[in-house]
């Protein structure tokens, strides 16, 4: 578990609601019984139904209510007593990064979100990831393709996700009985990552994230998975569904059985790039080594890698079935293809790399998007927004 050490600029608070309420100081009486105004009842409810999955309590337990109002109480007394002229948030999934990004919204703070990239470096963007990046306004793949210098920058990229396809969460490899049955497939393999769907919104049917990410029918990953299986089963493949290493919610319905052409498996994403025929992913990062290793990928519209590459994109269970079909096919002609990266990769990459992520460690270079130049943006956005009425009232902002 990644943990935060203590220090006297911050201030941490326990990652389990019912831990909260003996560590947050109480509410007035003036807020007993109502939500800061950027907070509805569906809201509330809905966090207190994500937290009971997210560590899978059985029992309702009272304290979960207690907490969740304690900190949507301190999350605004600390926008209204701080005035943050900044928030960042690494999600809007859970409660700690939910609340504050809604407050953000509501009195009018700059708002960031950051996030690990598929290189080695970090997203941060205005909105979110997905279908809220600014990726899909601001890469042009023709200037990019025609630009050497990016192009070659991209070569880099790719020859480094090559050597280093989990990533930073590193994978115990395949057990025996599960290369028993991958090595048993005669027909096409079509390995399919999954998202972690309690993290990206997709394992409640209600949730904003959900709705603006994921198309309406490709929102259940029930039928999602089994679609799939039906499509691949047509032409004698085989469907490997890949877990997320930190997946705990069921993917597919207990009430019928797994189709006969499917194989589950958590760990071995190294293993399991290196024996399939082609992958299908919906917002999972494994779309850029896949591609990056030249196997034949179909990823969903909103995805990030679908800038990189203009093959195989879908958008509806339509589309879905179609690039589906057209990978066995092209498997079943050329079983264990692997295609030369494509040079759109390569632009995107390149581009990635020096104009959009910013890379830590990298060195600051003009014309790149680096530390410097994402401090500037921060504080330019945050000065234009201290002069615009909010409901922080007249701010007194401090940027240095």
């Amino acid at each position: 578990m990644r943990k935060i050490e203590p220090a006297p600029s911050r201030i941490i608070l326990p990652a389990r609601l019912w831990h909260l309420p003996g560590y947050l100081p109480e509410v007035s009486w003036k807020q007993a019984n109502r939500l800061p105004g950027w907070m509805s009842d569906d809201q509330f409810a809905r966090i207190i139904d994500w937290e009971r999955r997210r560590w899978s309590l059985q029992q309702y337990n009272h304290q979960l209510t207690v907490g969740l109002h304690k900190l949507s109480w301190h999350v605004d007394r600390l926008m209204t007593q701080v005035k943050p002229a900044v928030v960042m948030t690494t999600n809007k999934i859970d409660h700690g990064c939910e609340l504050f990004y809604e407050a953000a919204k509501y009195y009018g703070s700059t708002y960031r979100f950051v996030e690990r990239s598929p290189l080695d470096s970090i997203i941060v963007e205005p909105r979110g990831m997905f279908a809220e990046s600014d990726v899909f306004q601001q890469f042009d793949p023709e200037a990019s393709i025609a630009n050497d210098m990016l192009v070659r920058a991209g070569e880099a990229e790719i020859d480094k996700i090559r050597l280093n396809v989990e990533g930073f969460r590193q994978q115990a490899p395949l057990g025996l009985e599960e290369w028993r049955r991958l090595l048993a497939v005669s027909g096409p393999l079509i390995l399919m990552p999954m998202d972690n769907v309690l993290w990206t919104g997709l394992a409640q049917e209600d949730h904003p994230q959900a709705q603006l990410d994921y198309p309406p029918d490709l929102r259940d990953t029930d039928s999602l998975i089994r679609m799939v299986a039906a499509e691949a089963d047509r032409f004698g493949g085989t469907v490997c569904i890949k877990l997320h290493p930190a997946e705990r919610e069921p993917l597919l319905r207990k009430t019928a059985p797994l189709p006969s052409n499917m194989i589950v498996v958590r760990d071995g994403l190294n293993d399991l790039l290196g024996q399939c025929d082609a992958v299908v992913t919906l917002l999972s990062k494994v779309a850029f080594p896949a591609l990056a290793l030249g196997i034949p990928t179909a990823v969903l519209k909103t995805n990030t890698a679908a800038a990189a590459t203009d093959e195989h994109v879908f958008s509806t269970s339509r589309s879905l079935r179609a690039a589906v079909a057209s990978l066995c096919q092209d498997a079943t002609l050329r079983p264990g293809h692997r295609n030369a990266p494509k040079k759109r990769l390569a632009a995107f990459l390149g581009w990635a790399a020096k104009r959009f992520y910013i890379g830590l460690q990298q060195p600051i270079h003009f014309g790149e998007r680096n530390v410097v130049t994402l401090a500037e943006e921060i504080v330019d956005s945050a000065s234009e927004k201290a002069l615009v009425p909010s409901n922080l009232g007249a701010r007194r902002w401090k940027i240095v």
